[in-house]
């Protein structure tokens, strides 16, 4: 038996982008997909910034979800914004409010690409609201060509909440398609003061797919 895609009335544009400027293509959202939504990654790695622009439907829950994840050497920044009229454009987010100050929480680091597992490190000190940990893996498959990174460190409630995820874009200029994948898993974060340390028994977050075939 086939299985049937419930689509819904809602039209948003998605695509995906290295810059502000994202071509896109009017897709139907699906089951319960109340929004459009606009979402930009920032990512500070060997003293360089990037970010990356995604357009797609999404639940309203994802709408105004700031957040941080942090390692010993690379860190991502995460805002959205949302509009709920078909083919309506939210804004492309801007880059939040970064706070440097430790909160007196730690948790294990580590980072390595092109490898499913990194060698965990001395527990880093968590900023701002980073108050849990996280650990997880992402793999990116574009022309034939996958990559991996490994990642532990701090992360906030908004990054966790989200789940592990699956996403499939297709660029509007070249029809190639390019696959994400992010399996995530986190855990309370420890307290400076706390003699004792042990970072085992991390929660999975629940799984959580979203593939935009287009």
């Amino acid at each position: 038996m086939s299985s049937v895609i419930n689509v819904n009335s809602l039209l948003c544009p998605v695509g995906y982008s290295y810059t502000d400027h994202v071509s896109h293509f009017s897709v139907h959202c699906e089951g319960v997909e109340n929004v459009c939504l606009t979402e930009k990654i920032w990512t500070e790695f060997d003293k360089e910034n990037d970010f990356e622009v995604i357009k797609r439907c999404a639940k309203s829950a994802e709408c105004n979800r700031v957040g941080t994840y942090s390692s010993n050497i690379k860190k991502f920044t995460v805002n959205t914004t949302c509009c709920n009229s078909s083919m309506c454009f939210s804004p492309v987010p801007t880059f939040p409010t970064q706070v440097s100050t430790e909160n007196g929480l730690t948790c294990p680091t580590c980072y390595a690409e092109n490898s499913r597992q990194c060698i965990l490190d001395e527990p880093m000190n968590c900023v701002g609201n980073e108050n849990r940990c996280i650990s997880f893996i992402k793999e990116e498959v574009f022309e034939n060509t996958s990559t991996i990174q490994s990642f532990s460190g701090c992360t906030t409630d908004n990054i966790c909440r989200l789940g592990s995820w699956a996403k499939k874009f297709l660029y509007k200029e070249n029809q190639i398609f390019k696959t994400v994948r992010m399996e995530m898993i986190c855990s309370h974060s420890i307290r400076l003061t706390n003699p004792v340390v042990s970072y085992l028994g991390f929660m999975l977050v629940g799984l959580r797919i979203i593939i935009f075939v287009i």
